[in-house]
Order: C-alpha cells, then structure tokens, then sequence
C-alpha cells in the first residue's frame, strides 16, 4: 500500500477526526465546491535512507497537511484533531509502519474562495517496497 492510501485510511478512519472530516481527506487537490471541513496533503520532500549495503526500506519525508474551513475556527478545529492524530506516533497503516512529529503550523486565508486554512507540516518516516 502507498503511504498517501495509508495516511487516507488512517486519518478518515481517526476517531477524533472523523466527526470533523468524515471521508473528505484528499491527496493533493481540493476538489471543487468542497464540503467543509476538509484536509488535503501532499509531498514536500522526501528521501529513501540508505545505508552501504543499499537502501534500507526507509522514507523520511516532509509533508504538508492543509485544514480547510469556512472559517479560521473551523480549519483550526482540524487542525487540533489532525495534530494529535499525527504527532508523535508510531503506528502500522496497513502494513505500512510511520513514525511522524510536527514541525511547523500556519493560518492562511484564500481571498478567491474565501476559505480558511490552516497549514501543517509534518516530518513522517515510513516503511516503503524495496526494489
């Protein structure tokens, strides 16, 4: 399994988050005229780890989780659940073993769509298929 399918899974399925969320956790894109609240995330960077023998079935990888809301509070709101959901855990996602922490937090406002955001990052390092 992905990691992006895994950390769907994972997060739709939160106890805390899915009340807020429900099913609406999206890889890379918003869809259009979104129910809100919401979260999308996607890759920010990201490397294999290696060792001499070659790699070792390790991804560090920084990404970064948007709470969409119709208001600041309802983004932050999110964001409280998606922090305690993904902070500081260890756990197997369908196979695929995650350790990640928090790095950083921000509000945003987009004047087009007039939705709040509030944006995230996450370090996660997590277990991927070695050639």
């Amino acid at each position: 399994m992905l990691i992006q399918e895994a950390l769907v899974r994972y997060l739709t399925s939160h106890e805390k988050l899915r009340p807020l969320v429900g099913d609406r956790v999206y890889y890379m894109h918003l869809p259009q005229g979104p129910k809100l609240p919401a979260i999308t995330f996607f890759l920010v960077d990201g490397s294999s780890v290696e060792c001499q023998q070659g790699q070792v079935g390790l991804c560090d990888a920084r990404y970064q989780f948007d709470c969409w809301g119709s208001t600041i509070t309802e983004a932050s709101w999110a964001a409280i659940e998606l922090r305690k959901a993904m902070d500081l855990v260890h756990v197997d996602l369908n196979g695929v073993s995650v350790t990640s922490n928090h790095i950083s937090s921000q509000d945003d406002y987009e004047d087009q769509s007039r939705i709040s955001r509030k944006i995230m990052e996450f370090q996660i390092i997590h277990s991927e298929e070695v050639d």
